[in-house]
């Protein structure tokens, strides 16, 4: 598969991370916390302002497991995908916690990713060819 033809598809799976789509193109990376400031938040997803205790998740210990830059995703130029996790309590890829920097080829399985412990929901990452992204 060219790589360069390609996109990393991010979709969220359960919890707050439901619904939650992104798409990047070879040398993009996606921040994934807490904080407002990442280009995927937890506060701002749709799941989160759906909820009716969405102040009191905030403030709550299981909430605050996952860092305000949690990790990045980042997909890179030759077509792997660099996971770094920038937290205190883990990511998981595939149900193992990562290191610091895990790579790996995607390809047209998913992979699953999780912050902490999938609490609040998982991240499926595909690759999917230019020929079937022209949608």
């Amino acid at each position: 598969m060219n790589a360069q033809a390609a996109r990393l598809e991010v979709t969220g799976n359960g919890g707050l991370l439901a619904g939650v789509s992104r798409r990047l193109d070879p040398g993009e990376t996606l921040v994934i916390g807490r904080s407002r400031s990442c280009d995927l938040s937890l506060r701002t997803t749709s799941a989160f302002d759906g909820r009716s205790d969405a102040s009191e998740l905030l403030r709550s210990r299981q909430f605050n497991r996952v860092s305000r830059i949690h990790c990045e995703i980042e997909y890179r130029g030759d077509g792997d995908v660099e996971v770094r996790d920038l937290s205190r309590n883990g990511t998981f890829v595939d149900g193992v916690r990562v290191g610091r920097t895990h790579a790996l080829r995607v390809g047209r399985a998913h992979v699953v990713v999780e912050l902490v412990d999938g609490t609040w929901g998982k991240l499926l990452l595909c690759e999917v060819p230019a020929a079937e992204r022209a949608s």
